[in-house]
């Protein structure tokens, strides 16, 4: 038996819905370049974990790097891994549809690999002590887990090696400690450093010794610095070399051949975890902070290692509560698969079982496409912030609920749910056009319209938040040093000058038709330059619970709240036929201070995905304005403002029942993502601005309309 052994295991992604130059650009600087590579090196073994997305892009686009990965599979040289296959969060989907894609996945590389993945890797290392069970039902044998969640279980630091088992109720599985130090060292630090640390752990423990590495494989060549070092400099050359030199003592393993060749360290439970950065990312922005200079205090003192196992961050789920955005999705996510599952159980109505298994069908991938993590966090990298991924997460949601309203047509009914589990009932209106969600406890708003034409949501804006690295815009960009790269969790460049100007943070995520108040006085230049609509208003409605009924006509809101010093009763009735919304307002002052005069002026926010591409634009009253394009900013004066976008075919109409004046502001997000903090834009806010004398006599009545059509030509 070797004196120790090495598990390396890569992890291969891009979320659904990439694009393709960037999918491209990962294939030939790093995917291909890594097999080549260890085709080179027989004796070392790996196994490799590719999502079901990135699969899917290369069968259709490198069908040579498919073929190299077969060949190594054939050969023994790499153990296919599996898992959901469109790297879906186990931790939080419905075990039907953890089950589901497991299934998937595993019948995708018995298919093109001609192996069943034995094991599965955990998108993000994200563990529930709840998931043996449902992993073992699925039939999954292992799966690897950051050494520090092993450490929260009280393993001591220096026999957190091997494999160990845990198990929910009886439901075994597997699980390898992925070791932190190589996840450091590997491919950052020279091969022999590598080769070191294996050394010292098995003399320390005195026994021969198994270390899993577990981490992207787009450190090898997409990371910032990567490429060069890693292929133009020769470190994985270097590295497969010293591992072949090394035989004697060090031999390399897939996962399979762990399980199979040695024994088991016992049995362990462990609590909620992912690995340390994940777990500091999920909290809120101050609590993360915090927590971020009490490790680096500890880390400065050199006792963070003693400390490891009793520091640790939030769960992935505080997403969820951190981000309104991503919850939105998450809750969508699950009443979709709700409903496809009790569509599921009904009886097949006779003469139409072909036309229903399709349309079953055609859901459910659009649903496993859509439950893809990525849009669903973020922290180091893009995720939630990138509108693209966003947009494909909705797209494929819309998809799905669009074949299942084939099996069971919408009738334009409202309903009343608790979809976001928050304790409070939403009103959802759908119908085969649009699909709708007011929340009437905050502020009566309308917080998703979407065109299922179009398969696009066109109110997904993503507000602007505080983020702990926001103070790397004020600090400066982190320095470069020769040699091997950072690793990207040290890089905080800033990709140009002038963001602060852009650190504006909204108190709420954005909605339709909430209602906001402006001063007569106010002439829009603060909110044209920050494009911040609380700084302005000067209402208490905004963020009110509106107390809900159903009329003939539609739903109808009501409030009385506060504008300045006066108080004002309002009522809001909505009413939502085809894919037209037509909100209409009356507004009395409910006090004795005799007439008010105000601008009403109902928050509106819409996002066409890329501001200043010449297909998206905007238009007053049938005209182009001087300044047409998504980004621009000011006043336009007009009855009927319309945003067209020729690339998803939808077309905006705003249309109010006089001339107003339209404000609008393009909302736009300083974030982190793989190459630096960049600028990323959001959405177009826009106010309509009604003047208005009220009274306590005769209601002030204001009308507009949202219609979502086609964009023509």
């Amino acid at each position: 038996m070797k004196q120790a052994y090495l598990v390396l295991t890569l992890h291969n992604h891009q979320p659904v819905g990439n694009f393709e130059h960037v999918m491209e650009d990962a294939t030939e600087r790093c995917y291909q370049p890594v097999l080549e590579v260890l085709a080179d090196f027989p004796s070392v073994r790996l196994s490799l974990h590719t999502t079901g997305p990135l699969l899917e892009w290369l069968i259709e686009n490198r069908p040579e790097t498919m073929a190299l990965m077969r060949q190594l599979a054939e050969r023994g040289q790499i153990e296919i891994v599996g898992g959901t296959h469109n790297e879906a969060m186990a931790a939080v989907l419905p075990d039907r549809d953890v089950k589901g894609q497991i299934s998937t996945m595993r019948h995708f590389c018995e298919s093109h690999f001609g192996q069943s993945p034995r094991g599965m890797w955990l998108a993000e290392r994200v563990w529930e002590p709840d998931l043996p069970r449902v992993l073992h039902e699925a039939d999954v044998e292992y799966t690897l887990l950051d050494d520090v969640g092993f450490r929260f279980a009280g393993i001591d630091d220096r026999t957190v090696w091997g494999h160990f088992v845990t198990e929910k109720a009886g439901h075994p599985v597997t699980l390898f400690p992925i070791d932190q130090h190589l996840r450091y060292l590997i491919p950052f630090r020279e091969p022999e450093e590598t080769l070191a640390h294996l050394k010292a752990t098995a003399e320390a423990a005195g026994q021969p010794i198994c270390l899993t590495y577990g981490d992207d494989g787009e450190k090898f060549g997409i990371w910032p610095g990567t490429y060069e070092w890693v292929f133009e400099q020769g470190w994985l050359r270097r590295f497969f070399q010293a591992l072949t030199d090394a035989q004697e003592w060090l031999g390399t393993i897939t996962l399979s051949e762990a399980v199979d060749i040695l024994p088991t360290r016992g049995r362990v439970y462990l609590p909620t975890c992912s690995y340390d950065e994940m777990m500091e990312w999920a909290q809120p922005t101050d609590v993360s902070s915090r927590y971020h200079a009490v490790v680096d205090t500890l880390k400065k003192e050199g006792r963070f290692e003693d400390w490891r196992g009793y520091v640790r961050g939030g769960i992935w789920q505080n997403f969820l509560a951190k981000y309104p955005e991503a919850d939105r999705m998450h809750k969508r996510m699950i009443a979709v698969s709700n409903r496809l599952d009790r569509l599921r159980q009904l009886p097949i109505q006779r003469g139409f079982q072909d036309a229903e298994d399709q349309a079953l069908f055609q859901a459910q991938t659009a649903l496993y496409r859509a439950q893809c993590n990525d849009a669903f966090w973020h922290g180091l990298f893009g995720g939630l912030y990138l509108t693209n991924l966003r947009m494909q997460t909705w797209s494929q949601l819309l998809r799905a609920e669009s074949a299942l309203d084939s099996l069971d047509p919408p009738d334009g009914t409202p309903e009343w749910t608790d979809i976001d589990l928050d304790g409070r009932a939403e009103c959802i209106v759908a119908n085969e056009q649009i699909t709708t969600i007011i929340a009437p406890h905050r502020g009566g708003g309308m917080y998703e319209l979407s065109s299922k034409m179009h398969h696009l949501n066109v109110t997904d804006t993503l507000a602007r938040r505080r983020e702990t690295y926001h103070t790397a815009i004020l600090n400066g960009p982190s320095e470069q040093t020769e040699g091997a790269p950072k690793s990207i969790h040290d890089i905080h460049e800033v990709k140009e000058d002038g963001l602060e100007a852009l650190l504006v943070y909204d108190p709420s995520a954005f909605a339709l038709f909430r209602d906001r108040f402006l001063s007569p006085a106010d002439d829009g230049a603060g909110f044209f330059e920050r494009g911040s609509v609380s700084e302005v208003d000067i209402g208490s409605f905004a963020h009110a619970d509106y107390a809900v009924g159903v009329t003939e006509a539609g739903i109808e809101l009501t409030h009385t709240g506060i504008i300045g010093d006066r108080v004002v009763r309002l009522v809001r009735e909505l009413t939502i036929e085809g894919g037209i919304v037509n909100s209409r307002v009356d507004l009395t002052v409910a006090d004795d201070g005799g007439p008010l005069q105000v601008v009403y002026a109902p928050e509106l926010c819409f996002n066409l995905l890329a501001p200043d591409a010449p297909d998206r634009y905007y238009l007053i009253d049938g005209l182009r304005p001087d300044e047409n394009h998504m980004l621009s900013r000011g006043n336009l004066q007009g009855r009927l403002l319309e945003l067209i976008d020729h690339w998803t075919g939808v077309r905006i109409s705003i249309t109010a029942d006089r001339e107003v004046s339209y404000w609008r502001s393009p909302i736009q997000t300083v974030s982190a993502s793989e190459s630096g903090i960049e600028r990323v834009y959001q959405g177009s806010l826009i106010l309509p601005r009604f003047p208005l004398m009220l009274s306590n006599k005769q209601p002030s009545r204001v009308e507009i309309q949202v219609q979502l059509h086609d964009a023509g030509v």
